[in-house]
Order: structure tokens, then C-alpha cells, then sequence
């Protein structure tokens, strides 16, 4: 009992030890000033996409759940840039102008590439050809994805209405769907983040060594988003300090939290993947 007490206590400690031995937290705010510089690009892209489709009421619904997800100041700092984002069809002029916003949203993903492989202390031997396309594909794959999950979102109440099933039965599914909702953002989180651990640095391993890791940075994310959010709403008026960028930095810390405990989920997984390895040996 007390080895696997001391084997569990281990492997929580040693991601904390090595995140910061890493340089976690540098890392993390190169990671945090890319994402704020890519989010307005990646959200007018996501507007454009959804125009084209004739679909704005998915992107529309992406953004409130977004919303809902900062914390308030933060959230208050954002939202009147995001209602000005006018999502337009695609033209000729359109198309080369989302081709640099896809490109400078990259860069966020470039950020995380190098932090990931610090973590596994591997050297970046990719072309730059190679980790831009890839990053590239990553954004456009990214807000197709989210533009789907929110119209499973949308039309699931309506579907269900039109499916001839017993309302007691009817009864237990609506509320799953209601939960479906909040739930949504998390599950989202959780793909790309195993997705990210998987293709983005320069190491070969399978999605058994990656899983573990993105579900441990979805747990520590809701719990930093939470603890966040109380401590930002009764102890921390950043207006008081940083007047109208208030919420702009808040929403950087928010950033900064989200990516350390990006990079601390993937030191768990190199963590847990050499204590397996020790075992087998």
C-alpha cells in the first residue's frame, strides 16, 4: 500500500519538478503572447469559414461558450472585439488575406512545438516548410472541427424532436443534451490536446503515451479555470493597476495557467512513460 502511496506521490511530483527544471513557465508565456496574438486571427478565420458555409450561428455559438469560459473581466475585455468581427464569404482578396491570418495563427502552434520539445528533450529537425504546413492544417482542422461540434450542438435538440420516442424516454435524453452543452469546450480541449501531444514535437510514440497526459491538463485546466475565476472575481482588480488593459492581462494570465498546464500534462506523460519503461525492465 505504502509503495503504490509513494509511486502516485511520485509521479505527481516529478511533471511539477521537471516542468519548472524545463523552464515550464517560460515556455508558457512564449505560448501565452503567441495564443493572444493568434486568437483574433483564428476567430475571424472561424467567422469567414462559417459565412462561407452559411453557417454564422455555429461560429456565434463557439464564441459564447468561449465567453463563458474567461473570466468575466477577461471575457469583458474581449467580447467587444469579438462582436466586431464581421465574418464575410470567401473572395479572391479574401482568400490571400485568411491565408496570412492562418499563417500568423500558426505561430501559436509553433510555440507549443517548442515547448513540447523541451519536455521531451529532443532537438527540432523538421523542415520549416514541414512545421508550417503542419501548423497550418492544424487551424484549418481546428475550426472545422469546432464549427461541427456546435452544430451537433444546435441541431441535436431539433433531431430529437422530430424522432418519434416515448416522453419518458424523451425526459432522460434532454438533459444529457442540456449537459452536452457545457461539456462541449472540455471535450474539445481534450481532443486537441491529445492531437497536439501526439503530431506536434519531434518524437515518435503512439497515443497510448499521450492520452494520459491530456486528461491530466483537461483536470488542472478546470480546476486553474475555477480558482481563477473566484480569486479574479474577490481578490483581483487588476483595473486598479493596469487600468483599461485590466482584462487584457487577466485574459494573458488566463493564457499563461492554460499553457502550463499544457506543458505539465506532457511532462506526465514522459514521466509515466519511464516508470513503465523501468517496470518492463
Amino acid at each position: 500500500m505504502m509503495r503504490w502511496v509513494s509511486t502516485a506521490l511520485a509521479l505527481l511530483w516529478l511533471p511539477i519538478r521537471r516542468f519548472f527544471r524545463d523552464g515550464g513557465s517560460q515556455y508558457a508565456g512564449n505560448v501565452a503572447f503567441f495564443t493572444l496574438l493568434s486568437l483574433f486571427p483564428f476567430l475571424i478565420f472561424l467567422s469567414t469559414l462559417a459565412a462561407s458555409l452559411e453557417n454564422t450561428q455555429a461560429a456565434t455559438q463557439f464564441i459564447e461558450y468561449m465567453l463563458e469560459t474567461l473570466p468575466p473581466i477577461a471575457a469583458g475585455a474581449v467580447e467587444p472585439i469579438v462582436r466586431e468581427l464581421a465574418p464575410q464569404k470567401l473572395g479572391f482578396f479574401l482568400i490571400f488575406s485568411l491565408v496570412v491570418i492562418i499563417w500568423s495563427s500558426a505561430n501559436a502552434i509553433e510555440a507549443l512545438r517548442a515547448g513540447l520539445n523541451r519536455v521531451y528533450k529532443v532537438s527540432q529537425t523538421r523542415s520549416f516548410i514541414f512545421r508550417r504546413v503542419q501548423g497550418f492544417m492544424f487551424v484549418v482542422i481546428a475550426a472545422v472541427a469546432i464549427l461541427i461540434a456546435m452544430n451537433l450542438l444546435v441541431l441535436a435538440p431539433v433531431i430529437l424532436s422530430y424522432v418519434p420516442l416515448a416522453e419518458a424516454l424523451r425526459e432522460q435524453i434532454e438533459p444529457l443534451i442540456s449537459i452536452g452543452r457545457y461539456g462541449a469546450a472540455p471535450l474539445i480541449l481534450l481532443i486537441t490536446n491529445i492531437f497536439l501531444y501526439r503530431f506536434l514535437p519531434n518524437v515518435d510514440h503512439g497515443w497510448q503515451h499521450v492520452v494520459p497526459g491530456a486528461v491530466l491538463s483537461l483536470v488542472i485546466w478546470l480546476v486553474l479555470v475555477q480558482a481563477f475565476s473566484i480569486y479574479v472575481r474577490n481578490f483581483g482588480d487588476y483595473s486598479v493597476i493596469y487600468g483599461s488593459l485590466g482584462g487584457v492581462i487577466v485574459l494573458l494570465l488566463f493564457l499563461y495557467m492554460s499553457a502550463g498546464a499544457f506543458l505539465l500534462g506532457a511532462e506526465f506523460n514522459v514521466v509515466l512513460r519511464e516508470r513503465l519503461a523501468q517496470n518492463e525492465g
